[in-house]
């Protein structure tokens, strides 16, 4: 898990329009949550509300 800062991207930026990057959260054996092919999810802040990314293998 990832808060603030820069989100690491897998496949290539996706940022929403005037998006602000708030969370990421990847997948995990350990914790086993995965999305998608061990990929991760974004989650961003922007003036018409929050905005969610997916990205993965």
């Amino acid at each position: 898990m990832k808060l603030g800062g820069w989100p690491s991207w897998i496949q290539g930026e996706n940022w929403p329009t005037d998006g602000e990057f708030c969370l990421q959260i990847d997948s995990t054996d350990k914790g086993r949550f995965y999305v998608g092919d061990a990929g991760s999810v974004y989650l961003f802040q922007t003036p018409g509300g929050w905005a969610i990314r997916s990205d993965f293998y």
